[in-house]
């Protein structure tokens, strides 16, 4: 298990999902990392987070 994470904001985010500086980005377990959405965009654009349909 990993270690919890430290902005209560992003606690709720999915594994592997992570915010950046300007965008929310995925990153795969062989290396690879596809930027989502923008920071900006509000949380029911992204469609309830940040991983629907996205990859």
């Amino acid at each position: 298990m990993g270690r919890p994470r430290k902005n209560p904001d992003d606690a709720k985010l999915p594994k592997r999902v992570s915010r950046r500086r300007s965008a929310f980005e995925y990153k795969h377990k062989n290396g690879e990392t596809k930027r989502l959405c923008p920071l900006s965009d509000s949380y029911a654009k992204r469609g309830g987070g940040p991983l629907t349909k996205s990859i």
